[in-house]
């Protein structure tokens, strides 16, 4: 069913877009955000979607132009502006009115290099799929989330990403860096015994998802004049955006989501870590019902510090998590804070008990109780 669906509107929008009316036809009532930017050659543009939505050939210098569009009406260009980053991230239809699961986009930019270069770009998107081309090359065309490798000539090149969501939520990201190396925490644990240092003070911050239409979050650890070490997870792809002016020993970089990234104040290390795991609650957030015992997260900000101790050989300063936020500030993790989480995780055990003491009931045995 669903691929019979995909397989439609890829029809329809090959044929919307393949039809012969003129490029005029396009709306004029679209709003513009940003410059023009400047013009390349029509032969600049490759994709389907950049000779029907982008006429012009408008590639901005710096940065990417984002087309915005209703699939159902894919000539009609809702909204279009220029941006520093190839996302897009909200739910209903809460952007321009577009409702999600019939959003879609197109995103062209320039990239350039002086030398050759390999680089490393990740797709991350929930229930949708995207298509990118670099120089009129199709380089991915996928509905799943992956990264793989590309290299560059020396030059100036034109992306293109043509996108289209499946889903009340709309969720997607591009990212292109450096090739870095993914770290186990065993070769972490190495590092930080031949490179660390005893006065640094450990973060933690944990968060399933950013609140930001470009995927980024606004961390500000405490400013105390120390070394710090920031240890960073999340679900989804987050562009970590941190405020500090203290030196920043080492950010460890942690998502279940390929393409989350660091800026903002300068990173001595940044460490990109293999295996995702963390937590964006203190405690999991558990329920029943009839019966039945579900748990939201399996998180446990104290298995965390613990596992953070052994690998740092540093206490657990401070912490922040939540499932979603636009920016993030630490707390203080101390005694109080581990015995508020065991008092949690008791609780949680103690629902967990007195639900299976209570299952849903069975049809025949319903009306022997009394």
């Amino acid at each position: 069913m669903r691929a019979r669906h995909l397989f439609s509107l890829a029809l329809l929008l090959s044929l919307a877009f393949g039809a012969s009316c003129p490029f005029s036809a396009l709306s004029a009532q679209a709003q513009t955000v940003g410059d023009a930017g400047n013009v390349v050659g029509p032969d600049r543009i490759r994709s389907t979607w950049g000779k029907a939505l982008n006429p012009s050939h408008q590639v901005p210098a710096n940065g990417f132009k984002a087309i915005y569009i209703d699939r159902r009406n894919p000539r009609t260009i809702v909204f279009q502006e220029n941006v520093d980053s190839i996302a897009i991230n909200y739910a209903w239809n809460d952007f321009h009115n577009i409702e999600s699961p019939n959003f879609a986009a197109y995103w062209v930019g320039r990239l350039n290099y002086s030398a050759p270069t390999t680089k490393k770009i990740s797709v991350s998107q929930g229930w949708a799929k995207s298509r990118i081309f670099i120089d009129g090359e199709m380089v991915f065309d996928d509905a799943d989330e992956t990264s793989f490798v590309h290299n560059f000539t020396p030059g100036e090149h034109v992306i293109e990403v043509e996108y289209i969501n499946n889903w009340h939520t709309t969720e997607y990201k591009v990212t292109i860096e450096d090739n870095a190396k993914s770290w186990t925490k065993a070769e972490v644990a190495e590092f930080f015994r031949t490179n660390g240092d005893r006065s640094a003070h450990v973060y933690y911050a944990g968060i399933y998802e950013s609140g930001a239409k470009g995927m980024s979050l606004k961390l500000s650890p405490p400013q105390e004049g120390k070394p710090v070490i920031l240890w960073l997870s999340s679900y989804a792809a987050v562009d970590w955006r941190i405020a500090s002016e203290d030196n920043v020993l080492a950010v460890v970089l942690s998502s279940h989501a390929p393409g989350s990234t660091v800026s903002g104040t300068k990173v001595n290390n940044l460490i990109h870590l293999k295996e995702w795991e963390g937590t964006y609650t203190p405690t999991p957030d558990c329920s029943c019902v009839q019966g039945l015992f579900h748990c939201e997260g399996q998180g446990d900000l104290n298995a965390i510090a613990d596992d953070l101790r052994k690998i740092t050989g540093l206490e657990l300063s401070g912490y922040t998590v939540t499932y979603k936020a636009e920016a993030l500030s630490m707390q203080p993790y101390d005694q109080g804070t581990r015995r508020q989480i065991e008092e949690g995780k008791a609780a949680n055990t103690a629902k967990q008990k007195a639900c299976t003491s209570d299952p849903n009931p069975d049809f025949d045995k319903l009306m022997l109780r009394r």
